[in-house]
C-alpha cells in the first residue's frame, strides 16, 4: 500500500479534495469539507492524504451526530486494510507501507 503524506494541512485539504473530484464521498453532492477518517489529533496520521475523505457540509454534520453509522459507511469507502491502520494508529506496520510526500 502506498500512503501519501502532505507537507501541511492546506496541502492535505487540497489533495483530499482532488482525489474525490470535489464530490461528497457519502452522498455524491458537491463537497465542501475534508473529514479525517481517523483522529486528526495524531501528528503523523493527521497529514496522510488517505486519512481524509471529501464530504458536503450536511454529511459532515451528520458524521458528528451519528458516528457509529458514519463509521460503517466511511470504513466501506476506505477499505478494511486502510481503516485498520488508521483506526489503530498502526505505526509499527508502516514499514510495509510506502510513504510518499506530497507538497
Amino acid at each position: 500500500m502506498i500512503l501519501h503524506r502532505a507537507t501541511d494541512i492546506k496541502v492535505w485539504r487540497q489533495e483530499v479534495k482532488a482525489k474525490t473530484c470535489e464530490y461528497c464521498r457519502i452522498c455524491g453532492r458537491p463537497g465542501h469539507d475534508p473529514h479525517h477518517i481517523a483522529t486528526r489529533h495524531h501528528e503523523f496520521f493527521k497529514l496522510i492524504v488517505e486519512n481524509g475523505i471529501w464530504v458536503c457540509r450536511k454529511c459532515h454534520i451528520w458524521i458528528g451526530k451519528d458516528r457509529k453509522k458514519a463509521d460503517e459507511i466511511i470504513k466501506s469507502i476506505a477499505g478494511d486494510e486502510l481503516w485498520d491502520i488508521l483506526q489503530n494508529r498502526d505505526i509499527k506496520n508502516l514499514n510495509t507501507i510506502i510513504i510518499r510526500k506530497v507538497s
